[in-house]
C-alpha cells in the first residue's frame, strides 16, 4: 500500500485540547526513500513555552484511535480519528516536528521504524504539556473486505538510521505506540439462521435443534441473539453399508457417503414399500436385534402380515425379511396387526393379533436362535427342524386357549431369559367387557416350547374397559431374612452378618383401566413367575381415589431392571427394642410410562397430552418380618420438557411413549442402579400445513449421566427427515420446495436396550429404537419401519471410521458425527457478491466444525452442484494425527469461494451445510468423554447491487 501524507495548517487553541481536521494527501512512497522531517509552520504569536524543571522530558503517546462509522461497511469511505497527547513534564520544543503514523493490518506489532499506511505531520509547539491533538485520516478504498481489520498508530515515529527514537527527546521512548484497535468491516446483507423455525426449515439434518436455555453448551457472547443451538444426535446415522438393497433405495454414492447419506439417514427395515407397514416392535439380547412389525404389502388394509428381520452384530447387518404368520394358500389371506417380539437369546417369540376366524385371536410364532440361522419351530414348540406350513402342519400357535369367538387385541411379550419362559398379555373381551390376560410358556420334558392356559390378571370385578397392557419380565432375588448381631453399646448397634434370598422372577402388567369413570393406569405385578399376582394398583396420582375427574392417562408402558444393590433402612429386634441399621439388599424396580391429559385446558380435557414416567421398587419393608414392599424410587413425573417453540399456536401432542430400562452393572456387586430411557412420539416442532412428529428420548436413572448434554434434556431419536418425493404441483405442497421439503412424521416408536453404564463408565451395548415413518410415500397413508442405534454419547461404543486410503485424519477413531442442510436462499439478483461465511459456537476437546456451501443462479443449479470448499481438514490434517475427515471452512470468518477456490463469487442463490465431528477423548478404557459441538447461529454475508426504480409516468395528467 502507498502511504498517504496527511498535511496540516497549524491551530492553536488556549485550552489543553486542540482538534485539527486534517485534509489527506497522497504522499511519496517512503518505503523507497527516507521521509523529511514535517514541515516547519510559522510559530503564533502568543507561543510561549511552559514552566519546566531542568530535567523534565516531554513524553508523547497515542491516547485513542477511534474510526467513524466505528462498523463500517465494505467499500464505505470511513475516517481514523487518532488522538496523541503529551504526557510529560516539558513542552515539545517548538521547530521540533515529527510525524504520527497509521497503520492498517500491519505484518508485525514491533512497529519502530516503519512508516505507517498514512502519516501526518506534527508540529513540536503543539505539543504542550498536557496537549491533546486530534488528527482526522480519511479513509479510501481501505476497507474492501468484509472481514476483521486491526488499526495501529505511532507517534514520534523513528527514521531509522539517523533518528532510532525519534526526533523529540522523551521521557520514555516506548509508550509511543497503541493498537490493536480492532475494527469489523460488515456487508450490508447478510443471511442469519439462529432460531428453530429458521433450523427447521431446512432441506436435511441428522443433527439435533436444541432450544438454548434447555442445553447445557457453554454460551458464548450471541452477537445474534438466537434461541437455539445445533447439537449431535444420540443416536447413529446409517452406515456406510446399507441394508435394503433389493429394495426402491438404492445404496448411497460416495458423495452421499461423504455427506453422512443426508438424503436417506435412519436405516429403513423393510425392503417392500407398497401399501402400508406400521406398528413395529423391538428386542434386543447380546448381539441379537430383532424387529418386527405390521406390512401390508399384501393388502394393505385387511391383509396385513407380520414381517421380521433380526441382527447377530447388535444392528450393523440384517438378514432378509422373514414372514412371521401362515400364509399358506389354502387358508386365504387373513388379517395380521399389532405384533410383539422378545428373545430369551435361544428362543425368539412373536405375539400379535390375528383374523384367521371370525375374530381376533393372540397367535405366536417360536423361532430357535442357533446363534448364526433362525429355526422355525412348530405349533408344538418342536424346533428340532424349520417348520414348513401346509394343509396338515401347523407353525402359527393361538394362545388365547379359552376365548370364546370375541376379539383378544394389542399383545404385548415379555421373557425370563434364564428359564426360556415367555410371557404375553393382551386385551380379552371373551367376558362381554375389555379384561386383561395372560399366559405363560414352558419347556417340556422334551426340550420343546409350549404354552400353558390363559388366565384374567386384572382384578375389577366390574364391567368397566381395561385395556392396552404391557407386560415386562426379569429374573432378580427376594429377600427371605437376616442374621444379625448385637452390640449393647450404649447406644446398642445391630451388625448383619448375612443376607438370605431366593431367586424370583418378576412380572410386571400395566394397562387403562376405567373403573373408576375415566382412564387411569393400573399395575399389578406377580414375583412367583406368573403364578400369582398382587391386587392391581392405580399409578397416576391426579385425583383422589375412587373418583373420576375426566382426565385420561393413556398408552402405559413397562419395563423391569434388578436386581440392583440398594442401601437401605430396617428395623431390627433385640432385647433393647427395635434397632435400626443400614443395610445394602438386592432390589428390583418396575418401569412405568404412560400419556397423561392432566394439563388439558379444554372442557373435553384432551387437548394437551404429555408423557408422564415414574419408577417403583420393591424392596423389604423397614420392619421385621420385612416382607417386600413397594416403594416410590422416582415420583411421577413429566418427561416432555422444553417443548415450546415460538410458532406453535395450541398445546404440543405428545404420544404413544415406550420404556426400557438396565443396570449399571454386569455383576449384581457393581450394580448400583438403573438406567432407564422413555421414548415417545413429539409434536413440539410441528410449523407450516402438516404436523410434524418426531420422536424423542430422555434417561432417568440413578448412576448420573453419560454427559450434562444429556441431563434432564429431551433429545431427538429420528434424524429429521423429510419427505423424499412429494408432488410440487399439489395444493398440499404449495409452500414447499425441493430445498425444503415437508417434514416426514415419525410414529409408534419401540426401544430396546443391551447398554450397560455406570457413568462415565460403560461396559458394551446400544439403545435400540423402531419406528414408522412417511419419508417415502404418501404422509397420510403409506408408511414404513426405520431403525436407529445410539452412538458414542451414549456409551463406550461407536462406529469406527476407517478410510479407504491412509492419509485422512480420524483413521481408526471412534467418533460420532453429523450433518445440517439449509435451505437455499435467494439474495434477489445475479450480481450478488459473497463475501464470508461467520459463526458462533463451542467445540469442546475431540469436536470439530466444518461449513461448506454451494451457489447457482436457479435453484435447481445449486441442488446440482457440489460442496466448496473440499480441499482441507480442521486441524490436525497429516496422515498421522487425530484429527477428523471434515471438509470445509474450518473456522468462522472465512471467504466464501466457488468452485475454483476464489473469493468472491457471484450468484443470486446459495445454501449452506454443516459438518459435525466428535471423537472419545477419554484416555482410560471403557471410560467415555465424548463432547458435542455447540452451532448457534450460522451467518452469510453478501453484498448485491441496489435496486433502481424507474420513475412512474402518469398519462392524461
Amino acid at each position: 500500500m502507498r502511504t498517504k501524507h496527511i498535511s496540516t495548517g497549524a491551530t492553536w487553541l488556549l485550552s489543553l485540547l486542540a482538534v485539527l481536521v486534517l485534509g489527506m494527501l497522497f504522499g511519496r512512497n517512503v518505503w523507497a526513500d527516507g521521509r523529511p522531517t514535517a514541515t516547519p509552520q510559522a510559530l503564533p504569536s502568543t507561543e510561549s513555552a511552559s514552566p519546566a524543571a531542568p530535567d523534565a522530558l516531554p513524553d508523547l503517546i497515542v491516547e485513542q484511535i477511534r474510526l467513524s462509522p466505528s462498523k463500517p461497511f465494505v467499500q464505505q469511505t470511513a475516517q481514523a480519528l487518532v488522538v496523541i497527547k503529551n504526557v510529560g513534564t516539558a513542552d515539545v520544543t517548538p521547530g521540533n516536528n515529527f510525524h504520527l503514523d497509521l497503520y492498517i493490518n500491519p505484518p508485525t506489532d514491533d512497529l519502530k521504524g516503519i512508516p505507517g499506511d498514512y502519516y501526518a505531520d506534527v508540529q513540536g509547539y503543539q505539543m504542550k504539556i498536557g496537549a491533546s491533538v486530534t488528527f482526522v485520516f480519511t479513509l479510501t478504498d481501505v476497507f474492501t473486505d468484509a472481514a476483521s481489520y486491526n488499526l495501529w498508530a505511532q507517534v514520534d515515529t523513528p527514521q531509522l538510521p539517523d533518528y532510532p527514537n525519534g526526533f523529540v527527546t522523551e521521557a520514555n521512548e516506548d509508550n509511543n505506540i497503541l493498537g490493536p484497535e480492532y475494527v469489523t468491516v460488515r456487508t450490508h446483507y447478510a443471511w442469519v439462521q439462529k432460531d428453530h423455525t429458521q433450523f427447521f426449515t431446512n432441506m436435511a439434518s441428522t443433527l439435533d435443534v436444541q432450544p438454548l436455555a434447555a442445553t447445557a453448551c457453554q454460551v458464548p457472547h450471541l452477537e445474534y441473539g438466537g434461541d437455539s443451538v445445533l447439537t449431535l444426535g444420540l443416536f447413529d446415522e446409517p452406515p456406510l453399508t446399507t441394508w435394503g438393497v433389493t429394495g426402491t433405495l438404492l445404496p448411497p454414492t460416495s458423495a452421499e457417503m461423504l455427506d453422512y447419506n443426508m438424503i436417506y439417514p435412519d436405516i429403513q427395515v423393510n425392503e417392500v414399500i407398497t401399501n402400508d407397514q406400521r406398528y413395529p416392535s423391538v428386542y434386543a439380547d447380546g448381539n441379537l436385534v430383532v424387529v418386527v412389525w405390521e406390512d401390508g404389502q399384501n393388502g394393505p388394509t385387511f391383509g396385513k402380515d407380520i414381517f421380521m428381520r433380526w441382527s447377530d452384530d447388535q444392528g450393523a447387518t440384517w438378514s432378509d425379511p422373514i414372514t412371521v404368520n401362515e400364509t399358506y394358500d389354502s387358508r386365504g389371506i387373513n388379517d395380521q396387526k399389532h405384533p410383539a417380539v422378545a428373545t430369551s437369546g435361544d428362543y425368539v417369540v412373536v405375539a400379535w393379533q390375528d383374523h384367521r376366524g371370525s375374530s381376533f385371536d393372540i397367535y405366536v410364532q417360536t423361532f430357535f436362535y442357533t446363534g448364526s440361522t433362525m429355526r422355525r419351530c412348530d405349533a408344538d414348540g418342536d424346533c428340532t427342524a424349520e417348520c414348513v406350513s401346509a394343509d396338515d402342519t401347523w407353525c402359527n400357535k393361538r394362545v388365547d386357549t379359552d376365548a370364546n369367538e370375541q376379539d383378544q387385541i394389542l399383545p404385548d411379550v415379555a421373557v425370563d431369559p434364564e428359564e426360556d419362559t415367555f410371557y404375553i398379555a393382551w386385551q380379552d373381551q371373551r367376558n362381554g367387557n375389555d379384561d386383561i390376560f395372560a399366559v405363560r410358556s414352558y419347556i417340556d420334558g422334551h426340550g420343546n416350547l409350549i404354552w400353558g392356559d390363559d388366565t384374567r390378571i386384572s382384578d375389577d370385578p366390574g364391567t368397566s374397559r381395561q385395556a392396552n397392557p404391557s407386560i415386562d419380565a426379569v429374573r432378580s432375588i427376594r429377600i427371605t431374612g437376616f442374621d444379625y448381631t448385637v452390640d449393647p453399646g450404649p447406644p446398642p448397634d445391630v451388625v448383619v452378618t448375612h443376607v438370605y434370598s431366593e431367586p424370583a422372577t418378576y412380572i410386571v402388567v400395566t394397562w387403562e383401566d376405567e373403573r373408576e369413570g375415566d382412564a387411569d393406569i393400573y399395575l399389578t405385578y406377580s414375583d412367583d413367575g406368573g403364578e400369582t399376582f398382587v391386587a392391581d394398583t392405580r399409578l397416576n396420582d391426579d385425583k383422589a381415589a375412587n373418583v373420576s375427574n375426566g382426565i385420561a392417562q393413556r398408552a402405559p408402558a413397562t419395563a423391569v431392571s434388578g436386581p440392583w444393590i440398594k442401601e437401605v433402612t430396617l428395623l431390627f429386634p433385640t432385647i433393647y427394642g427395635l434397632v435400626e441399621d443400614q443395610v445394602r439388599v438386592p432390589v428390583t424396580t418396575f418401569h412405568v410410562t404412560w400419556q397423561d391429559f392432566r394439563h388439558s385446558t379444554n372442557p373435553g380435557k384432551d387437548n394437551n397430552p404429555d408423557i408422564y414416567y415414574m419408577a417403583l421398587t420393591t424392596q423389604p419393608d423397614a420392619e421385621p418380618p420385612w416382607g417386600p414392599v413397594v416403594t416410590e424410587e422416582t415420583a411421577q413425573t413429566q418427561v416432555n420438557v422444553d417443548d415450546t417453540r415460538s410458532w406453535q399456536t395450541s398445546p404440543v401432542w405428545q404420544g404413544e411413549p415406550d420404556v426400557e430400562a438396565n443396570l449399571s452393572g454386569t455383576t449384581l456387586q457393581d450394580t448400583e442402579g438403573y438406567n432407564a430411557y422413555v421414548i415417545w412420539s413429539d409434536g413440539r416442532n410441528y410449523g407450516g400445513e402438516f404436523e410434524n412428529l418426531d420422536i424423542y428420548l430422555r434417561l432417568f436413572g440413578n448412576v448420573d449421566a453419560p454427559s450434562s448434554h444429556v441431563t434432564d434434556h429431551n433429545l431427538m431419536v429420528n434424524d429429521g427427515a423429510r419427505l423424499h418425493d412429494f408432488d410440487t404441483g399439489n395444493e398440499d405442497y404449495e409452500s414447499y420446495r425441493l430445498d425444503n421439503p415437508p417434514h416426514a412424521h415419525q410414529r409408534n416408536p419401540a426401544i430396546a436396550a443391551t447398554l450397560v453404564a455406570n457413568w462415565p463408565l460403560a461396559t458394551d451395548g446400544y439403545i435400540y429404537v423402531v419406528w414408522d415413518d412417511d419419508r417415502i410415500e404418501d404422509p397420510f397413508m403409506d408408511r414404513n419401519i426405520y431403525f436407529a442405534r445410539s452412538n458414542l454419547l451414549f456409551g463406550g461404543h461407536g462406529r469406527t471410521y476407517s478410510a479407504a486410503s491412509g492419509d485422512i485424519p480420524g483413521q481408526g477413531e471412534v467418533y460420532g458425527a453429523g450433518s445440517f442442510v439449509s435451505e437455499i436462499f435467494d439474495s434477489g439478483s445475479p450480481d450478488t457478491i459473497w463475501y464470508t461465511v461467520d459463526w458462533e459456537a463451542v467445540t469442546e476437546s475431540g469436536t470439530y466444525i466444518t461449513l461448506q456451501t454451494r451457489l447457482g443462479n436457479s435453484r435447481s443449479e445449486v441442488l446440482a452442484s457440489d460442496w466448496y470448499p473440499h480441499d482441507k481438514f480442521p486441524y490436525p490434517d497429516d496422515p498421522g494425527s487425530v484429527g477428523s475427515p471434515l471438509l470445509g471452512y474450518d473456522a468462522p470468518g472465512q471467504h466464501i469461494v466457488d468452485e475454483d477456490g476464489d473469493y468472491w463469487p457471484q450468484a443470486r442463490y446459495i445454501q449452506y451445510r454443516v459438518n459435525f465431528w466428535a471423537r472419545d477423548v477419554a484416555e482410560a478404557p471403557n471410560l467415555v468423554t465424548l463432547n458435542t459441538p455447540c452451532l448457534f447461529d450460522v451467518v452469510l454475508h453478501y453484498e448485491r447491487p441496489p435496486v433502481i426504480y424507474l420513475p412512474i409516468v402518469f398519462k392524461n395528467h
